[in-house]
């Protein structure tokens, strides 16, 4: 099995029969993988992104149960010690690990994400692809989005292609 095989297999277990957030992690994870191509990341970049997308909202059943919400500053607080103990076993360096943490831990906060590093921007990319779809957002909305938000050209041709 490789690694990400792992990592889906670890987020599977840890959410159960949680279908919604499953399904989630994996559309994340499917954009994420293919504007990392697209956009022709190296491969241990590639990995990061991945992982990243995969466990970005692993805080949300912590955050319920901690804080009766799963609102984004939650996931924020709560994402990165639940996505350290699922890496645990898993053969990652300790600074991929702590790389997946912090993503983990600022993938709601987009104040500065003109100043953030390419594993950051493709993480958020993928998972507003897949918001804008699950929470039926309007065209309006969406190209606040394209203009605040998305960077890459492969996002931007996504969006625009599926939305706009």
């Amino acid at each position: 099995m490789t690694l990400i095989e792992q990592v889906k297999a670890k987020l599977i277990e840890y959410d159960g029969k949680d279908m919604k957030r499953i399904g989630h992690a994996l559309k994340v994870h499917s954009f994420a993988k293919f504007i990392a191509e697209c956009e022709g990341v190296e491969p241990k970049l590639q990995q990061t992104i991945e992982i990243a997308s995969l466990l970005h909202d692993i805080g949300i059943h912590n955050a319920e149960e901690k804080y009766g919400s799963a609102d984004a500053n939650y996931q924020e607080i709560e994402g990165p010690a639940v996505a350290h103990e699922l890496m645990k076993s898993l053969e990652i360096s300790d600074a991929e690990k702590a790389r997946v943490e912090y993503l983990i831990s600022k993938h709601h906060t987009y104040e500065e994400i003109e100043n953030e590093a390419m594993d950051y921007l493709i993480l958020i990319e993928a998972d507003f692809i897949v918001k804008i779809y699950e929470k039926k957002i309007e065209k309006d909305e969406v190209k606040d989005i394209l203009e605040r938000i998305i960077r890459t050209e492969t996002a931007t041709n996504l969006v625009k292609q599926l939305y706009l």
